[in-house]
């Protein structure tokens, strides 16, 4: 997977005076799959795991978050990706189908809640 730190991002909409809004981020792990989620949230700068903000721009009020939720529903979070073997008794890469990779086959580098791959 690499040693570069990798940190979770999310994309946060501003709403309150105060700096509080949503959050719109995909969750989960490698074995159990990732899923979009959407919720409250506090001025990122106010988390504990705060590294770096970069401001993307505004949305209009009208688009608000139907519209912004409706584009980022059509982005596909990656799939599971691993799965306990019982014949090797470990936790091993799988293929989209969850089958399990042969001793030859070559696996693609694991997709990350970082990345979009169009697949």
């Amino acid at each position: 997977m690499g040693n570069e730190t990798r940190y979770h991002n999310v994309l946060f909409v501003e709403t309150q005076p105060e700096g509080g809004g949503q959050i719109f981020h995909v969750t989960g792990d490698l074995v159990s799959g990732m899923r979009y989620e959407q919720k409250a949230g506090q001025k990122p700068e106010l988390s504990q795991t705060f590294y770096a903000k970069t401001n993307l721009g505004r949305i209009r009020v009208e688009d608000y978050p139907a519209h912004l939720d409706e584009v980022l529903q059509t982005i596909p979070p990656p799939p599971r990706q691993r799965a306990f073997n019982p014949k090797t008794m470990r936790t091993e890469q799988i293929k989209s189908d969850g089958s399990f990779y042969g001793p030859n086959e070559q696996t693609p580098p694991y997709i990350k809640c970082t990345e979009l791959r169009w697949v």
